[in-house]
């Protein structure tokens, strides 16, 4: 049974590396267990024994350099209808007025949305969604609950 992707490592500087069959090739040649492979390939800031991992679609264009900061990112309006896809975070940030981290951390899940936006990473071998799940109304504090509190 083949896997329906590739692992491709690139090393600290974003150069391509080598190309692996599977997640099982991978952590045999690189020397890691497959558990650790499974969780880098979820993650794109992490690396395992210096080499950053990406997985590829068969049959998709690998890239032979990577940059995160250049990845596209997509906005969508707080009840999940498709904005706009931007080339890189920085780009977006830019022209909606926040900052790249408020991006990165909308995209990462630390917060729900930047600039009344939320963010999703476009890894350009996938079909982007149209809408996604709104951002569910804010709930109203203890605080409000309090009677005689001002």
């Amino acid at each position: 049974m083949s896997a329906w992707f590739c692992v491709v490592a690139y090393d600290h500087n974003g150069a391509y590396v080598r190309t692996y069959a599977n997640q099982i090739e991978a952590a045999r040649e690189i020397g890691a267990t497959y558990s650790t492979i499974v969780t880098v390939l979820d993650s794109p800031h992490k690396t395992v024994r210096g080499l950053r991992l990406r997985k590829y679609k068969k049959g998709t264009e690998i890239l032979g350099r990577i940059n995160p900061a250049e990845r596209a990112v997509i906005a969508y309006k707080p009840d999940g209808t498709f904005y706009r896809k931007y080339r890189n975070r920085d780009v977006a940030a830019k022209e909606m007025g926040v900052s790249p981290q408020a991006i990165s951390n909308a995209i990462n899940g630390r917060q729900k949305t930047a600039s009344g936006m939320q963010w999703r990473k476009y890894e350009g071998d996938e079909q982007m969604p149209r809408k996604i799940n709104p951002v569910p109304p804010p709930q109203p504090s203890t605080y409000d609950k309090v009677e005689g509190f001002q």
